[in-house]
């Protein structure tokens, strides 16, 4: 079977960049960033898997970490650099499911529910390969992704609305669970004065299971997994999921 290419990815990126941060507001950025101060000190190096609009990263930059960041949308990366005024992060236009590195990283993350929208089973898997490869032994790899519970419990399709912005705007999502495929299907459409965009998100439902399983074969041992940046317990009613892994020291 020919594995799903980053097109969803890539067209997701392309679509929402100019609206990247009034969907996801950094209202935990200061809890994420000592999350990472206690995993690696700031002067660490840090690789950013779907950097985006450096929704993370720049903040990492800011706390003294040297970040490279990774995105297959040219247009996240435009909306970076446009913020990035300081050129603080390096840039690499790329796919992080492929695998190279030279093992340079003490910390890699891939945040926001990014490794969800890597759809294929395969590729998911190469993103820690990919990891493993780029970190020193002994280095970490952070995820933070939606927890599944929610989505499985609740009806099969739903109905979000939520303002954005500074109230002007509406997000209206039609949610599709399919929960055999543990697959969810968002339609989004972002109601402003000017007009309506409509855009639409797919994502894999990751178990804290298949995450391990996955972690496991790259070489990875757990090292955590928290339903906050605060660390507080992981229960069935958590929305987000945080878990670390760690490189065993050579």
């Amino acid at each position: 079977m020919t594995p799903e290419i980053s097109e969803n990815e890539s067209l997701y990126g392309d679509a929402v960049s100019s609206y990247y941060d009034l969907l996801y507001p950094p209202a935990d950025i200061p809890e994420m960033v000592k999350f990472v101060s206690e995993l690696r000190s700031p002067a660490a190096s840090v690789l950013d898997f779907g950097v985006g609009t450096g929704r993370t990263a720049l903040p990492l930059a800011l706390a003294g970490y040297e970040v490279v960041g990774v995105d297959i949308s040219e247009a996240m990366l435009t909306e970076l650099r446009a913020k990035d005024v300081e050129d603080r992060i390096t840039l690499v236009r790329g796919d992080f499911t492929e695998v190279s590195g030279t093992n340079q990283f003490d910390l890699v993350v891939c945040l926001n529910n990014t490794l969800p929208m890597v759809l294929d089973d395969q590729r998911r898997q190469r993103v820690f390969l990919n990891a493993a490869a780029n970190l020193k032994p002994g280095g970490h790899l952070l995820l933070e992704t939606a927890s599944p519970y929610p989505y499985l419990r609740g009806e099969r399709r739903r109905y979000q609305f939520a303002p954005v912005g500074r109230g002007d705007k509406i997000l209206m999502d039609i949610v599709n669970v399919d929960a055999i495929a543990m697959r969810l299907l968002l339609v989004r459409s972002m109601v402003m004065p000017g007009g309506t965009m409509t855009f639409a998100e797919q994502n894999h439902l990751l178990t804290p299971i298949e995450l391990d399983i996955m972690a496991r074969a790259a070489g990875f041992a757990p090292a955590g997994r928290y339903s906050t940046w605060t660390k507080d317990a992981v229960t069935d009613s958590s929305v987000m999921l945080v878990s670390a892994y760690r490189l065993p020291e050579k």
